[in-house]
């Protein structure tokens, strides 16, 4: 990009700033790229989206998703509480209703509710899908949230998690879950944050945009923003950290601070001290330290406004 060159947000056309070059990613999907992929990190003045650029089209990001490792998506099941939560809400709203899960990979948001809850799903991994049917009851509906336009609002709830910041256009993919909740109903989506303190240090260099799958980053600004125009209003927000282990949040942040201002010297206290980067094992500079002690997630709960 020229420094002349007018930086336009993807979604609204509002103006946007480039916050910095997002470290090469070497892999996508859990499997090795032949080359990294290299972008800057964007955001629009406007909507509070946050953007790659430039972003795989359709295709491409298809095909690479069809080369990537088949466990990539295989969340552990215990200890998430993003799913934890969002059971604790969906139980409260709608104890006995229709839930769908957009993205349910296997089915195991649904070990959370109670056995009352109608279980849907939407899944575009076959083997996935079928294990969600067959291990936990789930009816699947639909490969892609694009392909829900034929069915009628009449979910409870919609749940959604870790998809968004692979969607190319969040606005559409949120107004796509509005479309099938009944008025009334309510839509939960957990993802990364990116208004978190601890991504705003360190820009372009946090660990969550470092992965090329991810290509849409929002926030509960964002949700803010974006819920009157779909015809939800924005409930409540919770902030977690997806990863809790109990490590030390001082000496995380020593290693962010030190890879943002000095990355090959991070690189090499991180290989003595035999630490994973990103969940990988340390091979260069360029892969971002995680920040698993950091609340840089957060759960949103919107309702669809009454006719």
């Amino acid at each position: 990009m020229s420094s002349t060159e007018v930086l336009v947000c993807p979604e609204c056309g509002g103006p946007a700033r480039r916050i910095g070059a997002i470290p090469p990613s070497s892999r996508f999907a859990g499997r090795d790229l032949d080359e990294p992929i290299r972008a800057e990190l964007l955001a629009c003045r406007r909507c509070r989206l946050r953007f790659r650029d430039p972003r795989p089209d359709i295709g491409e990001l298809n095909r690479l998703y069809a080369a990537g490792a088949e466990d990539n998506w295989a969340a552990p099941e215990a200890g998430r509480p993003d799913w934890r939560l969002a059971a604790e809400w969906v139980q409260e709203l709608c104890p006995e209703g229709r839930v769908l899960d957009v993205g349910c990979f296997d089915g195991g948001f649904f070990d959370h509710v109670g056995p009352r809850i109608d279980r849907y799903g939407v899944e575009i991994h076959g083997v996935a899908a079928a294990n969600a049917t067959e291990k936990r009851d789930v009816r699947i509906v639909a490969a892609s949230y694009t392909e829900l336009g034929g069915l009628d609002a009449n979910f409870d709830a919609v749940v959604s998690f870790d998809v968004i910041e692979h969607v190319h256009e969040p606005r559409e993919f949120l107004r796509a879950l509005a479309a099938v909740v009944r008025p009334g109903g309510s839509v939960i989506v957990g993802t990364g944050n990116a208004d978190a303190p601890t991504w705003r240090l360190m820009g372009a260099r946090y660990w969550y945009s470092w992965y090329p799958e991810h290509i849409s980053f929002v926030s509960p600004r964002w949700f803010a923003r974006a819920a009157p125009e779909l015809a939800l209003r924005q409930e409540r927000v919770a902030r977690f950290s997806r990863y809790p282990g109990g490590r030390s949040f001082t000496r995380e942040a020593a290693m962010n601070v030190a890879f943002r201002v000095a990355p090959q010297l991070s690189g090499t206290l991180r290989r003595r001290l035999r630490r994973s980067a990103a969940g990988l094992p340390i091979s260069d500079h360029n892969v971002p330290p995680m920040w698993s002690s950091a609340k840089d997630h957060f759960l949103v709960q919107l309702r669809r406004r009454s006719a």
